[in-house]
């Protein structure tokens, strides 16, 4: 594979040249095996970074005979290091190197979620640095390049240019564009107000149509489904630093799984493997047994690059969209930058150093002595944001935020996905919250009450109780009891914490009252 460059009106020394393409076009192969000869660069001061080491240790495996790990010394080679490495040394003071070109691969990922990572931040400083420098040339590559150009070099929204002003500019130029994909999907299934879990149980998998479910949740929930499904593994980075029961969580990775995924194939006996989120741009499946692919997400990167990782074409791919993850990076980002507005020092210093130890996304960092605001993971909560709203449109509406208007759901998707496929199936039944106000309404008209008349609930009583009403959520799920007691107060005498067996626990009392009155 190889690409031509439009270099003519690109100034190497302020702009960043910019190739965007879509996944599996080899642009990685090409910046490494051809870009050198294109711009009459000696390999050895070509820097190639990688914002994944699964990404880093492929290349490697794949071209071995044109490129080394950072920093090698075999002249005829292009080096490869990770965006982390470079990041520590920036932040500790370390000599960096000034090579004539410095190429980023999946450069969207410095603006996504990986950019709450420390060391991506300081990278962030250093990229920028090298993107002044008038003697290094800067290249990007992506095949979403919409986060960054709109969302960084632009405000895309009026009243929030006081987040914008503390943004530096870094001028692009679109140096090579493809236009097709390489690989299709015949059916892209569009699921909302349903959650991944109940996606799951309707679209089981075997040894014929193997899928990859891409999860933004926790590692912990992750893994619980992976263990409780039949047939099923999960991954996670092997450089996390999160455990389970004090064993980390690259610890507990089957290794043997880990290998045969990363050679591009599933093995024999797994038939859905879950992963998370940040293996979009981490791994490549080349085993034509994986026919669907499942994602919790809706933006572009979410979509184009978790369909990416599977190297030919697929049966179905299915979106699950859930609010539940924008709702917390919104809470998450809001409270960061209240902190920083209340210029209570102590109060900073304790929330950043609580971000530290329960790894927590770093919004707030420690830069020159002093505390400041990761002003590119706010704009990636508006990215996510503005995604959110243009996807979960019930109907082919449009809608306006911050006064701009945004495309209905139909457009948004089939803007996006356009290129993979021509047949997108929306959910037809779209179930009204009205609806469900009213189920449960008539549930508890005619649940029977006389058998839990004046109980206390707690623990395993409290959820029987919740489980036998089955009042449910938007998303269909039944309510835990905190939840009827917040949207049903009237059911309840009381909720009170008491201390049982040692621990303080919510104790919930039905109403007589209530009861009598039915």
């Amino acid at each position: 594979m190889s690409f031509c460059l439009n270099l003519e009106h690109w100034d190497k020394a302020s702009e960043i040249g910019l190739i965007v393409d879509f996944t599996g076009t080899g642009k990685t192969y090409s910046c490494i095996n051809e870009l050198p000869q294109m711009l009459d660069v000696v390999p050895s001061n070509v820097l190639i970074l990688f914002p994944r080491v699964s990404i880093k240790e492929q290349c490697l495996r794949n071209y071995s005979d044109k490129c080394e790990e950072y920093p090698g010394e075999d002249e005829s080679k292009v080096k490869l290091a990770t965006c982390h490495l470079f990041g520590n040394k920036y932040k500790n003071g370390e000599k960096i190197p000034q090579p004539q070109i410095v190429i980023v691969d999946e450069w969207h990922t410095l603006f996504a979620e990986n950019n709450f990572a420390e060391q991506l931040i300081y990278f962030e400083k250093l990229f920028q640095e090298w993107v002044k420098n008038p003697l290094v040339t800067v290249i990007a590559i992506t095949a979403t390049p919409l986060l960054p150009l709109k969302f960084v070099n632009e405000c895309p929204f009026e009243g929030l240019d006081y987040i914008y002003k503390n943004i530096i500019n870094m001028p692009c130029r679109i140096i090579h564009q493809g236009n097709e994909a390489v690989h299709q999907v015949s059916t892209v299934q569009v699921e909302q107000f349903k959650s991944l879990e109940t996606i799951l149980q309707a679209c089981p998998a075997d040894s014929r149509r193997k899928q990859i479910i891409f999860t933004s949740c926790n590692l912990e929930k992750l893994v619980q489904m992976a263990n409780q499904d039949e047939n099923a593994g999960w991954l996670c980075s092997k450089s996390t630093s999160r455990k389970m029961d004090g064993v980390s969580f690259a610890e507990l990775m089957d290794k043997q799984l880990y290998d045969s995924v990363i050679a591009g194939k599933l093995p024999s006996d797994i038939n859905r493997l879950y992963v998370t989120s940040g293996y979009r741009e981490g791994i490549n499946i080349n085993d034509e047994l994986v026919q669907e692919i499942i994602i919790d997400g809706s933006t572009d990167i979410d979509i184009i690059q978790s369909l990416g990782r599977v190297r030919h074409s697929i049966k179905r791919l299915i979106i699950v969209i859930d609010s539940r993850k924008y709702l917390i990076l919104e809470n998450k980002v809001t409270k960061a930058l209240k902190l920083l507005r209340s210029n209570d020092s102590g109060t900073i210093e304790n929330y950043y150093k609580k971000q530290e130890v329960d790894n927590l996304p770093l919004l707030v960092y420690l830069a020159n002595g002093q505390y400041q605001l990761n002003y590119l993971a706010f704009c990636y909560w508006i990215y996510c944001d503005y995604s959110l709203k243009c996807a979960k449109q019930k109907e082919n509406v449009s809608l306006t935020w911050f006064d701009k208007q945004l495309p209905s759901r139909n457009e948004y998707f089939e803007n996006i996905l356009s290129p993979f496929t021509d047949k997108i199936q929306f959910n037809k039944i779209v179930p009204k919250y009205e609806n469900i106000i009213q189920e449960n309404k008539k549930k508890i008209e005619q649940f029977d009450w006389s058998s839990w008349c004046g109980k206390e609930l707690y623990a395993a009583t409290a959820k029987e109780f919740a489980e036998n009403l089955n009042l449910k959520n938007k998303d269909y799920s039944t309510m835990a009891i905190s939840g009827i007691y917040n949207k049903y107060p009237q059911l309840f005498e009381s909720k009170k914490r008491r201390r049982i067996d040692g621990r303080r626990e919510y104790v919930y009392k039905i109403c007589p009252k209530f009861l009598t009155d039915l």
